[in-house]
């Protein structure tokens, strides 16, 4: 999956890493995935849209795709979840959507 696929309608691609990682791909492979696999910025840095691993109590964890403001990570304006990478691209493409309605005003 690679960040030029989409249309970010606006936002700022600030890092990318999951490039190479293919959409069949179940993602529970420890150590290969992080908090941080991307970022883009929407509204000059109001809005973030974020995508990350995390691990699950039971040792299972999903791919997350968050639309949150900087100021409060806390309280996400969405969460989309997925276990493989092609099962995260409709979250990804909600996400943007949101996003860049908010960046818009």
């Amino acid at each position: 999956m690679d960040a030029t696929e989409f249309d970010w309608q606006g936002g700022t691609v600030e890092w990318w890493v999951l490039s190479g990682v293919g959409d069949d791909d179940v993602i529970p492979r420890f150590g290969v995935l992080s908090e941080d696999e991307a970022q883009v910025v929407y509204g000059g840095g109001k809005w973030v849209l974020d995508i990350g691993w995390y691990d699950g109590p039971d040792g299972q964890g999903e791919l997350c795709v968050m639309v949150v403001d900087p100021a409060d990570w806390d309280q996400p304006l969405f969460i989309g979840r997925a276990k493989t990478v092609g099962a995260l691209r409709p979250a990804i493409h909600a996400a943007i959507a949101l996003a860049s309605s908010l960046a818009r005003g």
